[in-house]
């Protein structure tokens, strides 16, 4: 199915078909017609592997592209994209498991910048990376919490050269909030969640300037109030929002169409990964 879009209709994302053929369609209010695709990463257990996948948000068409290791007791909690094209995943111990004190480490793959994977260093042994965001600056943004998930959350730097964490509490994170995934518009805007020990959701920008975060809209799906986290999140570059998440009880992942200005997801289709980025200029 083939659907041509006009200009006042480039901006919004649909969908059509059933949960495993639905098409989404991004649009821009002033740009000409294009094809968004989406980056996912997606553990594969079985084969201790992390498989990259592109998905062709218009189409449908889902992609392998690149593979890396992981060992029993890990897990993927970041991903990114830098924007020679190449992957960064942060790759973390599991919390009470046996590798628990290994390091972080991140693998590069896929791109121009591909290379052995790197140890993280200046995060203390209670720490693991939540998210990972190749800001517009070329900078390597990550969200530290603790490994058992719970707050408090800093704000960090990370040379992707070496691993090392440059510089920390980028922004003053309120201590008793859980926040999680990093995304960041073309207009420099840095957006966060943050989700309440009852399980409510809200979209947050992050001002580096102002040094502090700004709670916007509780997030609602078909206008009921959003109470389960989000895995991720990525904005493309016609500045539109993409979340990743599951209602509470869902075993299925799938990707939203979230609205800023008030909080309203859409649902564009369902995807197993559990993380997403959107290279910048893609």
């Amino acid at each position: 199915m083939k659907m041509k879009l006009t200009r006042r209709q480039f901006g919004y994302i649909a969908i059509a078909g059933t949960a495993t053929t639905a098409l989404g369609v991004l649009t821009n209010r002033t740009s000409a017609q294009t094809a968004l695709i989406i980056y996912g990463a997606r553990p594969e257990r079985r084969f201790r592997r992390i498989v990259v996948q592109s998905l062709n948000v218009a189409t449908g068409e889902i992609q392998d592209i690149a593979t890396t290791n992981f060992e029993a007791g890990e897990q993927l909690s970041g991903f990114t994209s830098l924007s020679d094209g190449t992957f960064v995943l942060a790759i973390s111990p599991v919390s009470g498991g046996k590798r628990e004190r290994n390091a972080i480490r991140l693998a590069f793959v896929g791109g121009a910048s591909a290379k052995p994977p790197v140890t993280v260093t200046g995060l203390n042994r209670q720490q693991k990376i939540d998210s990972l965001l190749a800001a517009n600056d070329g900078s390597l943004l990550a969200l530290a919490s603790r490994r058992n998930g719970r707050p408090p959350v800093a704000l960090v730097s990370i040379s992707p050269d070496t691993g090392q964490v440059i510089s920390t509490n980028r922004i003053n994170l309120p201590q008793t909030d859980r926040f999680s995934t990093l995304a960041q518009c073309p207009n420099g805007t840095i957006y966060s969640i943050v989700t309440s020990r009852k399980g409510e959701t809200s979209l947050v920008q992050l001002s580096l300037a102002q040094g502090r975060p700004i709670v916007g809209s509780q997030l609602k799906f078909d206008s009921t109030a959003w109470n389960s986290g989000l895995f991720d999140l990525a904005c493309s570059p016609a500045e539109q929002l993409v979340a990743l998440g599951a209602p509470r009880y869902d075993p299925l992942n799938k990707l939203y169409n979230l609205n800023p200005s008030n909080g309203e997801m859409t649902l564009i289709r369902e995807w197993q990964v559990t993380k997403i980025t959107i290279p910048r200029g893609v």
